[in-house]
């Protein structure tokens, strides 16, 4: 699965007839040639100048793409033959989905800012997820980010080596083209997530009450604990999920965890209950892991959970000591 999604050999595009005409044309409509071998392959088109595609990969100017439909249309749907990385796809879509969010709610959320300068020379043009005709929901995009979501967990949970290799695809080549500040390293899977999350939650009041933002919020949290898994990941997990206090709380401030609970008693279904008891779970075992395979790592994850801790007992103007990863799950999940 992971060879096939690494190298897709083609993708398709919806090309406006307006981006094809006149002095800043992008794309030039190609003769069709009666007669030769191509006779059959119908009408074709070529990129005048490189173009960075979602996802991060190039187009060669004077490319060919075979129109699929739509032809003598205001919009064609053309197809490049073009190996890409499915994996980067699929980061593209997150990363996009955070900067809108990010741009929808301003500073509503306290997630980390990810990108919003110009990438790219004057020479390539780069095009966004909207601009090859991927279609997006009025209502927010949740059911997609959650299907996605649950697409990257059912290929990494429970399977270690698979989800090295799929993390490898995600981070290697060039950045995403949502990622547009280039002086900053692009977020990863971990930290995307970390981000839907924490805006997801921002976003519920105490409570999740609309169905699909239970299910983003479920999905979110299944994924990280999935990533828990992986002995390389593990420590990021600890990192990000310890940097905010949405999810679990601090020593002054209850968290999502608590109401969560508290909701789903009252109705008797306890989805997110059951993702966030696995949540932790998995932080234990990836602790007892790190631990018996003395992994260098956790000692890194050890002083971060310390200072972070002092960072707490400053924000918080007290004397009392900050509380640790481990005690702040535990009270997180009690209310107390």
């Amino acid at each position: 699965m992971r060879a096939r999604a690494s190298k897709l050999p083609s993708l398709s595009q919806v090309l406006a007839l307006s981006a094809c005409t006149g002095a800043h044309a992008i794309y030039e409509r190609q003769p069709e040639r009666y007669g030769s071998s191509k006779t059959n392959s119908g009408p074709t088109y070529l990129n005048l100048r490189p173009i960075r595609l979602p996802g991060g990969s190039v187009v060669p100017a004077k490319s060919t793409g075979r129109v699929l439909s739509g032809d003598g249309a205001d919009h064609i749907v053309v197809c490049w033959q073009h190996e890409h990385s499915g994996w980067k796809l699929i980061l593209e879509v997150l990363t996009d989905y955070v900067n809108r969010k990010r741009l929808d709610y301003g500073s509503g959320g306290t997630y980390w800012d990810v990108s919003f300068g110009r990438r790219g020379s004057a020479q390539t043009i780069t095009l966004q997820i909207g601009d090859i005709g991927m279609e997006r929901d009025n209502h927010g995009d949740e059911d997609m980010i959650t299907d996605v979501l649950d697409f990257v967990r059912s290929v990494v949970r429970d399977h270690p080596q698979q989800a090295a290799e799929l993390m490898f695809s995600l981070e290697e080549g060039e950045p995403v083209v949502a990622h547009t500040m280039t002086e900053s390293q692009p977020p990863d899977l971990v930290q995307l997530t970390t981000m839907i999350l924490e805006e997801a939650l921002s976003r519920s009041n105490g409570g999740a009450k609309s169905p699909s933002r239970i299910k983003l919020i479920t999905s979110a949290i299944s994924v990280l604990s999935a990533l828990l898994a992986i002995p390389n990941y593990s420590g990021r997990v600890w990192i990000y999920i310890h940097s905010t206090t949405m999810l679990f709380g601090s020593d002054t401030v209850h968290g999502f965890a608590s109401a969560a609970l508290t909701t789903e008693r009252a109705t008797g279904q306890y989805t997110m209950t059951l993702a966030l008891l696995h949540l932790v779970q998995q932080f234990f075992r990836a602790e007892e892991l790190c631990g018996h395979n003395h992994n260098h790592s956790m000692m890194d994850v050890q002083k971060l959970d310390a200072s972070m801790g002092a960072k707490e007992r400053h924000r918080a103007g007290s004397g009392r000591p900050g509380i640790s990863m481990a005690e702040r799950l535990r009270r997180g999940m009690t209310g107390e």
